[in-house]
């Protein structure tokens, strides 16, 4: 929360994310119209814990610029953000999101792709602000499309992890996951060293230090699918969907004798999967010690972060950074506590 005063005797409170906020929504009244419009504001206005923004704030004031100056970029990352997510609940058959109808549920598929093309093009229009002298909303335009095409690469990753009778493992999920979500978590870090003056090379290794915290959010993602809540209304929804998860992974370096099976789960349509067959799978997880040796690789993975070269030489910056990687794992508590009570994993 920052003060800004208009006068001797009249304070107001201005608030970053509500700024980012209001950001989005002025970028799609102004470039947009018709039923896109309104489908863009139900998804920008469909809530989230908006780490992408909180995250390039944080690490703007962190590396010595305002918040202020922080906004447009934030706004930018959290459109781009959210023309994932329309996608990606297309891809995986998703109905609900954020604990309410997801958008191609309520507008239908063909307005759902059109509209996660169009929160993908007002990113760059969000850089087009006075705030952003020219060679600077180039260098972030950059950064956008550079981590952005990562992304991509990233869920074409995941979604051929099953495909054509491959059998991943450990290795190809890291792959996916860091390219899926890591980037979308380098892109504010990066972002905001450039808003604070550092050099193309400099804010881009910057970025990169933060890559493992999109495999640790993935990973801890995925337990959640099973031992928590997402909002989606059931659990293991991964399952259903044929995904390659964390707890997969584990899974089957613990039981590889169950992989014929598993993969035959995982490889049939959603529409076909049975729920004994589901069932099944989780219990085999529990008793294989998938969960248990999944939070340890969490936990081991916010190590890692903690004690990055590149993120002590920046102190502040680094505690940002230990402040997101606690929140991520934050839920873990709980899971382990349940588990534990219950003898769900073993080593």
């Amino acid at each position: 929360m920052s003060v800004v005063p208009i006068n001797d005797s009249q304070p107001i409170q201005r608030n970053p994310l509500q700024e980012v906020h209001r950001f989005c929504q002025q970028v799609i009244r102004d470039h947009s119209f018709g039923p896109l419009r309104q489908q863009a504001k139900f998804q920008i206005d469909s809530g989230g814990k908006r780490i992408r923004a909180r995250v390039t704030i944080a690490a703007c004031e962190a590396l010595g610029a305002s918040w202020d100056d922080a906004v447009p970029f934030a706004a930018a990352c959290e459109l781009l953000h959210n023309a994932s997510l329309v996608h990606d609940d297309l891809q995986d058959g998703d109905t609900v999101r954020r604990g309410r109808p997801a958008l191609w549920a309520t507008a239908g598929m063909e307005q759902a792709v059109t509209t996660g093309d169009l929160l993908l093009m007002l990113p760059m229009l969000c850089l087009d602000d006075e705030r952003y002298r020219s060679d600077l909303r180039w260098r972030l335009t950059q950064s956008l499309c550079y981590r952005a095409a990562r992304t991509a690469c990233g869920q074409s990753d995941e979604l051929a992890l099953l495909r054509d009778g491959k059998r991943p493992g450990r290795s190809d999920y890291e792959r996916a996951a860091i390219g899926k979500t890591g980037h979308f978590f380098a892109l504010p870090i990066e972002g905001s060293a450039l808003i604070a003056g550092r050099s193309a090379s400099v804010a881009r290794a910057i970025g990169d230090a933060v890559l493992p915290l999109g495999l640790l959010y993935q990973v801890v993602d995925d337990i959640i699918d099973l031992y928590g809540d997402k909002g989606r209304g059931t659990q293991a929804n991964d399952l259903r969907e044929g995904k390659f998860s964390a707890l997969v992974a584990m899974h089957l370096q613990h039981r590889p004798a169950d992989a014929n099976e598993a993969f035959r789960i995982l490889n049939t349509p959603r529409s076909d999967t049975q729920e004994a067959d589901v069932q099944w799978l989780v219990q085999s997880m529990r008793e294989s010690g998938a969960l248990h040796a999944s939070l340890q690789w969490a936990y081991e993975l916010a190590d890692t972060l903690r004690t990055h070269t590149r993120l002590s030489t920046l102190p502040a910056l680094r505690s940002v950074i230990l402040r997101i990687v606690d929140r991520v794992i934050s839920p873990l508590a709980l899971v382990q506590d349940t588990s534990s009570a219950s003898g769900a994993y073993n080593d």
